[in-house]
């Protein structure tokens, strides 16, 4: 039986590198910060309503502007992968030994 999983949020978790990325763009923009929690909670919206979210007060240029140094953290964080949750590779691995795809 072939098995699908949806990666980012249920195998890895790559809420802190959302986070690192969201508030460096912040400052490169010359924003002011953000919480952790307050970026955690825009987590899975598309990235240009998630900026909205966070900095209405924002234009469409200054969103622009902050989604482009976003796009630009994060490509250079996601250079290091995002670690797997507790337990993802063992049920993984156990899913392949009982016959799974």
């Amino acid at each position: 039986m072939l098995l699908i999983f949806d990666w980012d949020g249920t195998l890895l978790d790559s809420s802190d590198k959302i986070v690192a990325c969201m508030q460096g763009a912040g400052e490169d923009c010359g924003l002011p910060a953000r919480t952790a929690a307050d970026i955690r909670n825009i987590i899975g919206l598309e990235l240009s309503l998630a900026i909205e979210v966070l900095y209405p007060e924002q234009s469409a240029a200054g969103v622009a502007r902050l989604r482009e140094a976003y796009v630009a953290r994060f490509l250079e964080a996601d250079k290091i992968p995002c670690q797997f949750f507790d337990g993802v590779s063992e049920g993984l691995h156990r899913l392949h030994g009982d016959g799974h795809t």
